[in-house]
């Protein structure tokens, strides 16, 4: 059996139904593709060099194993229909993606060990410098929609990746040739209208401006009001065709403990210390309690605004 199939046959084990591999280095073109993105967000390292670098994770790496992370339970569109509807993002909804992650892909390498005992790993998550996306296209795990997601065939735009840099020499697998429907319903109904033919503006998205320290300015704090997120925003998924058929999830830790709503009655009974101790495994509770209430704030502004206009 080739090293390829060895992977992908202990990952379906696992419960992880879509892998791909990229071999090293990576494309020259990449670099330019990522250079006419513009700016990068705050939350993503600035050097692309860095970026394009998995030796810098590993010497010797030679190749990457690339795994998605499907969130969506079947239970997720219950969620968004009850009364009052869930207000955290659909991904941040179980416990942090990034422990569930890490989780699974510790239990890989493990089994992977014992095949190739002489081979070297580094697991990543998107919290590490390589760009996690361009490598899940490269891997032939999906396509990018207009909306700037990876979009998988059997999935949509509901996973999370990661993976595996390693220092097998695997065969890479092939890009796929596809381009969403281009609907255009994402950059109609984006909140902030952070999408154009040109590029993603992150400074407009609702889910990072949610995730903003510090005060917001008007326009900014206009768009946190758009819809009833509290953190994060899903709207450019939920309008996005190629979910409709979407798969849910067959990875248990993303179906169980998950909590759809947090208000601000339940975060102000906790100082900081508390608040972190009590949500510390939750991707939501990452940037502390005090943007949570800022965002509150201002969504309840806005109801009772709306509802003094309907009297």
């Amino acid at each position: 059996m080739d090293k390829n199939k060895i992977i992908t046959t202990q990952a379906n084990r696992l419960g992880l139904t879509e892998v791909g591999f990229v071999r090293l280095p990576l494309p020259e073109t990449l670099a330019a593709t990522l250079h006419a993105a513009g700016e990068p967000s705050p939350f993503t390292p600035p050097d692309v060099t860095t970026r394009l670098d998995p030796s810098a994770l590993l010497p010797g790496a030679q190749s990457v194993i690339v795994c998605l992370f499907p969130y969506r339970p079947a239970s997720a569109t219950a969620e968004n229909a009850a009364e009052p509807p869930a207000n955290l993002p659909e991904y941040a909804r179980a416990r942090d993606y990034h422990i569930i992650v890490q989780h699974y892909l510790t239990r890989l390498e493990a089994r992977l060990r014992t095949h190739f005992p002489d081979a070297d790993f580094f697991p990543f998550v998107d919290t590490s410098p390589l760009p996690d996306r361009a490598l899940a296209y490269l891997a032939g795990l999906g396509f990018f929609g207009w909306n700037k997601a990876l979009i998988n065939d059997r999935y949509g735009t509901h996973t999370m990746i990661g993976g595996l840099v390693t220092t097998l020499a695997l065969a890479p697998s092939e890009p796929l040739q596809k381009t969403c429907l281009q609907c255009g319903r994402c950059r109609r109904f984006c909140p902030g209208q952070a999408l154009t033919p040109e590029r993603f503006t992150w400074q407009r998205c609702k889910s990072y401006i949610t995730q903003k320290k510090g005060d917001l300015t008007a326009a900014e704090a206009a768009i946190v009001t758009k819809n009833h997120y509290i953190f994060g925003c899903d709207v450019c998924q939920e309008v996005c065709p190629h979910n409709t058929a979407a798969e849910p999830t067959p990875l248990p830790e993303f179906q169980n403990d998950r909590i759809t709503r947090i208000t601000a009655e339940e975060i102000s009974h906790y100082s900081n210390r508390t608040f972190q101790a009590a949500y510390d495994d939750r991707a939501w509770a990452w940037r502390g309690k005090k943007i949570l209430l800022r965002n509150a704030a201002l969504l309840a502004e806005s109801s009772a605004h709306r509802n003094d206009d309907n009297h």
